[in-house]
């Protein structure tokens, strides 16, 4: 081998030895802060439901979590009727930022049944720019495309939408529509109660 392949196979080497660890946030310092509540990878992964659910920030929705192999599963428990279909996609940027552990992805589930998911990189890649309870994050907005143009369907892996376009009005207008018509009835309605 010649010198070049040996450098090349052992930066390959290191590579597939250290991507098995969590994302942290310093690609995206910027974002970063010393409130407590805010601070990255602060959560363990198996108790971020309970994290969610006791955050001043959950307006009364109730979460569960579990390690279930490399994924951690996240599911609704109960969702105040009187709380937005935005509490959801809040929770899931926030868990993107908060959990620690090293994990493949995370998985949405209702009452046992996996529906979407995420993978680590694309999650860490929202949450650590995500800032809530004051301003100084990435805008929510551009993050919630973000996030939807890189969840899949559970059971297949295709893409939670195909329609994105490149076009701001339009992927916006899309990302809106998902999480109201795709994440909420499918991830959240049967969690809801009505007042």
């Amino acid at each position: 081998m010649t010198l070049i392949s040996k450098l090349c196979s052992a930066g390959l080497l290191l590579s597939l030895a250290t991507g098995a660890q969590a994302t942290d946030c310093s690609e995206w310092a910027r974002f970063s802060s010393s409130e407590e509540f805010l601070e990255p990878l602060s959560v363990p992964a198996k108790k971020i439901g309970k994290h969610l659910t006791s955050s001043e920030y959950s307006d009364g929705v109730v979460f569960s979590s579990r390690r279930k192999g490399k994924d951690v599963w996240l599911d609704i428990e109960e969702f105040p009727g009187t709380t937005t279909a935005i509490a959801g996609t809040r929770a899931i940027m926030m868990a993107g930022r908060l959990m620690d552990e090293n994990f493949e992805r995370l998985v949405l589930e209702d009452d046992g049944k996996p529906v979407f998911a995420i993978s680590e990189p694309d999650l860490r890649a929202v949450g650590c720019q995500f800032i809530w309870a004051r301003e100084g994050g990435q805008n929510p907005i551009a993050l919630m495309r973000e996030l939807y143009r890189a969840m899949v369907w559970y059971e297949d892996g295709r893409p939670m939408s195909a329609q994105w376009n490149g076009s701001l009005l339009g992927d916006t207008t899309l990302a809106a529509s998902l999480s109201v018509d795709v994440l909420m009835p499918e991830w959240a309605m049967s969690a809801v109660e009505m007042e």
